[in-house]
């Protein structure tokens, strides 16, 4: 394995820090961070970066060309821990984790040599959750993933998997493709992963509790959502009918001829994949029937029954095929589209359809849903008709979506907990600290390419907005605290389609005010100081500072919105009135 560690003068001309607290990456498109904020990741190609803040370092871990001998990849869910363990998979997509700039495989067993995936990690790293390959991976008659987890030992490594319950059929009784788990709670209770059906269409939530015995259940979120509640799909057919084995009515002498004429197809098979000979020249596959002679009636029989069998098993299918469409709302989940609250309480997901309202373009539509799982898991959509994805949801119940939902050229929007009210991230960052909402207005402000409309063809027109602004993909802490944001576009400049620009930037709160686990509202943030300043909000006066000693340092009953600070270090009380309202901060100056 590859690991480049980018030198100190790289990181100053890379990493912009415009005040502490905010962080700006011109070229890496972050897009896992850990609940502290401390530890920032994405992937590509399987090519891993990594950028720590605990020594303001950036890492790469680099795919070899055939992206299989050395290959890496994040967790799908909450794959940070707060002391730098990252899940996901290296190489030969075998579970693993990182931690100290080493890596280690997770225990799998030998039948589990196939896709593995560590996906999410609670905060302290105790749990690691996570799904594993089937030996056969045939996605028509067994399931490829199943759900496990992994809890560290006293020494620090993680023990053999446990394996979670799930169901055996799908919600129509046919064998699931996938089952699987993505991220995972803080206390490690509460799992929630993906079931995908048998035919691949069809995906939606499974989630994991476990009780205090220390035993696990489960429960699907798909009755009532992707068809009505009572509904009987009948019964599947089951697996398709086994051709008969034409050498089981072969003699030795008559085996030995198949298998020479046989050998002879596959050879010239081979040749034509390799581009050696055309495709004339390959024969024609062996019938059996051409080399039975004493057994042929009885081969005829069977090969007669077997196509009336295999003709009836196709109607079957066909007919539940028909009801179980006849039967569906037309929703689906998006596939690895969930986020849970560190608390457990919540979780977000997207319900996508399709729109046919223009038959010549019909399109797949986005919508972000809030589920309430302290409260029989209800679901609340967002009152929006814009294609939206969903990202984070926070301990309190406020989401964060974005949009459109599969460009990354997107707006984001800070969603109350009641889903009433969509604000835009800059306008929500604004209102919380008018300074840090300069500075992401400053660093989301393009000229855009976009499409204003579509012919009945469904081709766009396409047009320049200037001065536009487009924050990003967004997604936080759940304590709401620490944003990040990233954009991978191809279409935010006006020099064209083939112009890309990436970047991240990140905002934590907690670092900007020195004072740990901060209200979320805007009063608590009305004044905020950072490399000495203090930052004050629109609507603040009477602003005054006392010591710890009860000193009054400062007063300014009319203060601007920066003011420098000529104080000794130490913990600072600052009163002030916030739209007449009287607060009281904390402030540190270092």
């Amino acid at each position: 394995m590859k690991k480049v560690l980018l030198s100190l003068a790289l990181v100053i001309m890379t990493l912009s820090s415009v005040a502490q607290g905010l962080y700006y990456h011109p070229d890496f498109y972050f897009d896992k961070m850990s609940p502290n904020g401390k530890w920032l990741s994405t992937h590509t190609m399987g090519t891993l970066y990594i950028y720590s803040r605990v020594d303001s370092t950036y890492r790469e871990y680099l795919a070899s060309d055939d992206a299989v001998t050395e290959y890496y990849a994040t967790g799908i869910g909450n794959c940070w821990s707060n002391d730098g363990i990252l899940v996901g998979s290296v190489n030969d997509r075998d579970c693993a984790y990182w931690q100290n700039d080493e890596w280690h495989e997770l225990p799998i067993k030998p039948e589990n040599k196939t896709t593995n995936l560590a996906n999410g990690i609670t905060p302290d790293g105790s749990r690691i959750v996570g799904s594993v390959g089937l030996s056969s991976m045939n996605m028509y008659s067994e399931q490829m993933l199943k759900p496990v987890y992994w809890d560290r030992a006293a020494d620090g490594s993680y023990e053999e998997y446990k394996e979670l319950p799930f169901p055996a059929k799908d919600f129509c009784g046919r064998t699931p493709q996938y089952i699987t788990a993505i991220a995972v709670s803080d206390d490690g209770k509460t799992i929630i992963g993906n079931v995908v059906d048998w035919s691949g269409f069809y995906i939606y939530p499974i989630i994991y509790t476990q009780g205090n015995d220390g035993e696990w259940s489960y429960r699907t979120i798909d009755e009532g959502v992707l068809y009505p509640e009572g509904t009987d799909f009948g019964t599947w057919p089951g697996e398709e009918p086994i051709k008969p084995d034409g050498t089981a009515y072969m003699n030795e002498q008559e085996l030995a001829a198949y298998n020479e004429a046989y050998n002879e197809y596959i050879d010239a098979y081979n040749r034509f994949l390799n581009d050696e000979i055309a495709w004339e020249d390959v024969p024609a596959e062996p019938d059996p029937a051409d080399y039975i002679v004493d057994r042929l009636d009885e081969y005829e029989v069977a090969m007669a029954q077997y196509t009336l069998t295999l003709q009836r098993y196709y109607n079957d299918v066909e007919k539940f095929e028909n009801n179980l469409i006849a039967a569906l709302n037309g929703y689906s989940f998006t596939f690895n589209n969930l986020y849970l609250s560190g608390n457990g309480k919540y979780m977000s997901t997207t319900i996508r359809y399709a729109d046919v309202s223009n038959p010549l373009n019909p399109r797949l539509k986005y919508a972000a849903v809030k589920i309430d799982l302290s409260n029989d898991d209800a679901i609340t959509g967002i009152k929006d008709t814009r294609d939206m994805l969903a990202s984070t949801i926070m301990n309190d119940g406020r989401m964060i979506v974005q949009t459109p939902a599969y460009a990354y050229a997107r707006n984001s929007f800070i969603v109350s907990s009641d889903v009433e009210t969509l604000t835009p991230f800059v306008d929500y960052i604004t209102s919380v600290n008018s300074y840090v909402g300069k500075w992401v207005k400053e660093k989301s402000t393009f000229d855009v390419l976009y499409a204003d409309s579509y012919d009945d063809f469904g081709n766009p027109n396409i047009v320049i907005a200037e001065d536009s602004i487009v924050t990003g993909s967004v997604f936080c802490n759940s304590e709401g605290t620490i944003f990040t944001s990233f954009m991978y576009d191809e279409w935010s400049e006006s020099v064209g389609i083939n112009f890309v620009r990436q970047f991240s930037y990140q905002i934590d709160f907690t670092e900007d005010t020195g004072v740990e686990n901060i209200k979320q509202d805007a009063i608590a943030r009305a004044v905020y100081v950072a490399n000495n300043t203090l930052y004050i909000n629109n609507g603040v006066s009477e602003l005054t500072i006392y010591d710890m000693q009860g000193s009054m340092v400062l007063n300014n009953t009319h203060p601007t919105e920066q003011m420098t600070l000529n104080l000794s270090p130490g913990v600072y009380v600052v009163r002030a009135l916030y739209n007449n309202t009287p607060i009281i901060n904390k402030i540190v100056i270092h």
